[in-house]
């Protein structure tokens, strides 16, 4: 980008030319290598199923406690499939390219539906309270003859007095 911009280069067919002719020659010619082997070493295409479960979104969700999985704004249903609850466990939603949907639980697939949300729960306006009493009350403030109020020498000469007559 800023190669262009240094050229003057501002629409995306001088861009292309510019690479084309010049930019991508250039990169070819200092970067490329000859290989070590004439011999080819890719391997097969792997078979359909393969490529389609690689090009999958995946993404681990909750299962909630009422077996819903909650993928992209949509619900889905688990089934049950056994007495024991996989609720608050783990799930993988796969989406593949066609936008179908598959749940896995431990790496077994499980069985859904789609189901509508869940309706938002009203919240209720917070009633505003009125101010309690003691929050409205003013700070304690000592008096002047409090011992907080005294100096450090009147506390200390006041301890050691203390002290004295406790002996």
């Amino acid at each position: 980008m800023k190669k262009l911009r240094r050229l003057g280069i501002g629409d995306a067919a001088a861009a292309n030319a510019f690479l084309e002719t010049t930019y991508l020659p250039e990169h070819n010619q200092r970067f490329a290598q000859a290989p070590a082997s004439a011999e080819d070493f890719h391997r097969r295409i792997p078979r359909r199923v393969t490529l389609d479960t690689a090009f999958q979104l995946e993404a681990t969700r909750v299962l909630s406690n009422d077996w819903v999985v909650r993928y992209d704004t949509r619900c889905f249903q688990v089934m049950r499939q056994s007495h024991q609850a996989p609720a608050r466990s783990t799930v993988v939603v796969r989406e593949a390219v066609t936008g179908a949907i598959e749940i896995r639980y431990r790496g077994r697939l499980m069985r859904w539906t789609e189901i509508a949300a869940p309706p938002l729960r009203p919240t209720a306006p917070q009633a505003v309270r009125p101010a309690a009493a003691s929050a409205v009350r003013s700070l304690y403030r000592p008096s002047a003859d409090h011992p907080w109020r005294q100096g450090f020498h009147t506390l200390y000469a006041n301890r050691r007095v203390w002290q004295i007559a406790d002996q």
